[in-house]
C-alpha cells in the first residue's frame, strides 16, 4: 500500500493490533494499568463502554467514536494499541439511545453521542492531569457525533481524525434518498433500490424530527458542517480527513467540504483521498464489509481488521498526532492507493 502527497512520498505502515481483552472491573490504579485489560466505563462515566490504561503515566487521551450499526466493543483492539504503544488512555462508549445488539445497534443518536464524547473528554482529563493531548477518532456516523462535540465544546479536543465521516447530513440524506425506498410514518420501509439505505434515512429523520424540508432547524442542529460554521473558533491543533472517492452514501464531497471548513477555521488539516484498489474494488466502508452485507455503512469496523484502507490510514495519522515527535497535520493533501 503506497501513500503519496499527490506524488509518491512513502509507504503507509500496516496497523498491528493485540487480542481483544475481556471486560474487567474498574482498576484502583487510577490512570495507569495493564494496557490489555479493558475496564468498564459504567462507574466512571455512567455510560456503557470500555477504556484501557497505559502502563506509564499517560500523556494523551484517545476517544473512539463508533459508526452506524456499530458499538464501543468494535474498537477494543485499537484501544489496546493506543495504551500499549502510544501511552494513551483510550475510551469508547455506546451513545445513549443506541439500540441493542438484537436491533443491530441501530438508530442515529448523534446528539447524545456528542455529549457523551465531551463528557468522556472532560472526565478523563480531570482524572488524569498528565494528559496534554485529547484526540478523537471517528468513523461514519461517529463523525456526526464527533463534529457536533467539537463544534459545541471546542476546548475539549486537540486533534480529530474524521474517517468517511457523516459530516454533511443534508448530502447524506440526499444520497440515501436516491438509492433507498420510501419509509412510512410507522417506520416500515417499502421496497426500493435498497431498503437498508431507506431505513438509515428514516433513522436520521427520526433523530432530526422530520425530513430536511419539514424541519430544517432539526437538521441544522444535527449537521456538523452547519454547527462548525456557526462556532466562533475551534480549539483543534490539527485534523485529518480520510475519505474514499468511490463512497456512494457518505459522499466524498462531504469530506472535501469539511476539510475546507476546518482550514477556514485555521485548523491545519491533512486530507487523505483513498482510491480504488488494484483490482478495482471499492475502498469505502461499504466496499470492505466486516459486519456483514446487511451493514455496509459500518463495514470497516471493528478496527479495520478486515484490511479496510480508510481505517488503517486514519489510525496511522492518529498515532502521529498523539506520539511525542509524531507527524502532525500540516494542511497537506495525500493520495492513498491499494
Amino acid at each position: 500500500m503506497h501513500l503519496t502527497r499527490l506524488l509518491l512520498v512513502g509507504a503507509l505502515a500496516a496497523t498491528t493490533v493485540t487480542a481483544v481483552p475481556a471486560l474487567a472491573a474498574p482498576s484502583k490504579a487510577g490512570c495507569t494499568g495493564a494496557p490489555d485489560r479493558a475496564l468498564s466505563t459504567a462507574k466512571v462515566l455512567g455510560l456503557d463502554g470500555s477504556y484501557t490504561l497505559p502502563a506509564k503515566t499517560p500523556t494523551a487521551l484517545v476517544l473512539f467514536a463508533h459508526g452506524y450499526r456499530s458499538w464501543s466493543g468494535a474498537w477494543q483492539k485499537a484501544m489496546v494499541e493506543a495504551s500499549a504503544k502510544h501511552n494513551a488512555v483510550a475510551v469508547a462508549v455506546d451513545y445513549r439511545g443506541l439500540a441493542s445488539a438484537d436491533e443491530f445497534h441501530g438508530g442515529w443518536p448523534v446528539k447524545a453521542g456528542s455529549e457523551d464524547l465531551a463528557r468522556a473528554a472532560a472526565t478523563f482529563t480531570a482524572m488524569c492531569p498528565s494528559i496534554k493531548t485529547t484526540a478523537v477518532y471517528s468513523a461514519g456516523m461517529g463523525g456526526n457525533a464527533a463534529g457536533l462535540a467539537i463544534a459545541h465544546q471546542p476546548s475539549r479536543f486537540t486533534y480529530w481524525v474524521d474517517v468517511q465521516g457523516a459530516t454533511d447530513l443534508y448530502g447524506l440524506w440526499t444520497s440515501l434518498s436516491a438509492i433507498g425506498g420510501p419509509c412510512l410514518p410507522t417506520g416500515q420501509c417499502l421496497p426500493g433500490l435498497d431498503t437498508y439505505y431507506a431505513t438509515t434515512r428514516s433513522e436520521i429523520e427520526t433523530a432530526a424530527g422530520g425530513e430536511p424540508y419539514e424541519n430544517k432547524a432539526g437538521f441544522d442542529a444535527l449537521d456538523p458542517t452547519t454547527q462548525m460554521r456557526a462556532a466562533a473558533s475551534l480549539g483543534l491543533k490539527g485534523a485529518v480527513v480520510v475519505h474514499a472517492v468511490a463512497d456512494s452514501s457518505e459522499l466524498y464531497t462531504s469530506g472535501a467540504v469539511m476539510a475546507a471548513l476546518l482550514r477556514a477555521k485555521s485548523v491545519p488539516t491533512d486530507t487523505y483521498t483513498v482510491g480504488s484498489g488494484n483490482s478495482g474494488q471499492d475502498r469505502t466502508l461499504a466496499g470492505e464489509a466486516g459486519a456483514g452485507p446487511s451493514d455496509p455503512m459500518a463495514g470497516a469496523e471493528p478496527d479495520g481488521e478486515n484490511g479496510a484502507i480508510v481505517i488503517k490510514t486514519g489510525l496511522t495519522a492518529l498515532w502521529g498526532m498523539v506520539d511525542k515527535g509524531g507527524v502532525k497535520p500540516a494542511g497537506q493533501p495525500y493520495i492513498v492507493n491499494g
